[in-house]
């Protein structure tokens, strides 16, 4: 009886067993839920992130980028201004293979107001009746050379040249004075750029004549 009982287990257990295995072997089977990877931040990686990190090498396709910004020239005069702009990826896996960086063209546009020279600059001896001011109007076209240290965070190095068109209005005593005339613009200005979310991320940056900015930024 009890080999009758034991003949039972074994047979029982082997019948167990075949079945498992052949359920392992059939295309439809399924252990369970597979993992989702994500990238450090919660950014998933893929064509609209940053990859990984600063060595994250990788095949990287960067989105174009509308900015909005706000920045204080002191070129002419200390003032407030605004941009707008709209950044091309050209090279998206930049100039040096090793590490994760892009290359980028971004036309812009500033319109700003200073108070041209603190309230003296054009004055002259005679006074004047009211401070001078200037609107400056400045369409131009930059280089960014970006690096990506995380999913989240760039920083980028920008070469701007363009043209300021400069209108000057004050009063000198009895004598009105208006001018405009255009100049040469162009400086170098490192800035940041940080991804709040998937679409919309903070930037600012620093110029030796557009001064400060910063603003948002969407990705397209």
């Amino acid at each position: 009886m009890s080999k009758l009982a034991s003949l039972i287990v074994i047979l029982g257990g082997s019948l167990l067993f075949v079945q498992a295995a052949s359920a392992q072997g059939d295309p439809g089977y399924s252990s369970g839920p597979q993992p989702v990877y994500a990238a450090p931040g919660g950014a998933t990686v893929g064509p609209r992130s940053a990859g990984g990190g600063i060595r994250d090498n990788g095949p990287h396709a960067r989105p174009m980028t509308a900015s909005a910004l706000l920045s204080t020239p002191w070129r002419y005069g200390f003032g407030i201004g605004v941009t707008g702009a709209f950044e091309i990826p050209i090279v998206h896996d930049g100039f040096i293979p090793s590490i994760n960086n892009s290359f980028s063209i971004e036309p812009f546009l500033t319109i700003a107001w200073n108070n041209y020279g603190l309230g003296s600059a054009g004055c002259g001896l005679v006074g004047c009746d009211d401070n001078p001011h200037a609107w400056e109007y400045t369409p131009g076209v930059a280089g960014l050379w970006s690096f990506y240290f995380s999913p989240r965070l760039r920083a980028y190095a920008a070469v701007r040249a363009g043209v300021t068109v400069l209108a000057v209005r004050h009063d000198a005593g009895f004598e009105r004075f208006d001018k405009t005339t255009p100049y040469f613009f162009g400086e170098l200005a490192p800035g940041i750029v940080w991804n709040v979310t998937d679409n919309i991320a903070l930037r600012a940056d620093i110029g030796w004549w557009s001064g400060l900015k910063g603003g948002v930024s969407f990705l397209l």
